[in-house]
């Protein structure tokens, strides 16, 4: 029999209690998960607080390298007057658990904020190709990784919900996150 873990016990919790939770703007309106608001979409409530999380999905569909990426918020930022960024590793964590209820999700793998300029490539290919003398487990030749150390950025796979470490230069679809005040949104 197959039990589940702690924290997938909890991640299911958290989010069967997101989804049930509402709370009302400043028009006494209610708003859930999977609602449309001030040019996104609902992922996440703070009841407390009266704000909410929400996503953009406008430049989903197209994979950016993630300086690029960066560059793009910053002029959709500019030309609206909001204020959007990359999603935490966690916000990307809660929006995949969410894709039922966000179908407009796209199943792909999406930048997060979380930089590692000391993620070693390296050492995380040999732990995964079982090889620990210094060479390639695959054809036992020397590959360069440990000399040079590229930045690296979280991100989340949507086909699997595996968390990975890419290269600033890999292509990734982009998506935008920002905090909405309900006691403020018109």
């Amino acid at each position: 029999m197959k039990f589940i873990s702690e924290w997938h016990w909890h991640t299911i919790v958290f989010a069967v209690f997101l989804i049930s939770v509402s709370i009302c703007d400043s028009f006494g309106q209610d708003v859930r998960i999977a609602d449309r608001l001030a040019g996104g979409i609902v992922f996440q409530l703070d009841t407390a607080a009266k704000k909410v999380l929400v996503v953009s999905l406008d430049m989903n569909q197209t994979r950016y390298i993630w300086n690029d990426a960066i560059n793009e918020i910053r002029i959709h930022n500019d030309s609206t007057e909001q204020n959007w960024r990359l999603p935490t590793r966690m916000e990307l964590e809660e929006l995949y658990q969410l894709q039922d209820e966000i179908p407009q999700l796209s199943k792909a793998i999406y930048w997060s904020s979380e930089v590692d300029a000391t993620y070693d490539a390296y050492q995380d290919r040999q732990n995964r190709m079982g090889s620990t003398n210094g060479t390639d487990a695959m054809d036992g030749a020397l590959d360069d990784y440990g000399s040079h150390r590229d930045e690296y950025v979280r991100t989340l796979n949507f086909y699997s919900g595996v968390l990975e470490w890419k290269r600033k230069s890999d292509l990734c679809r982009l998506i935008m996150v920002r905090t909405v005040d309900l006691t403020t949104t018109k």
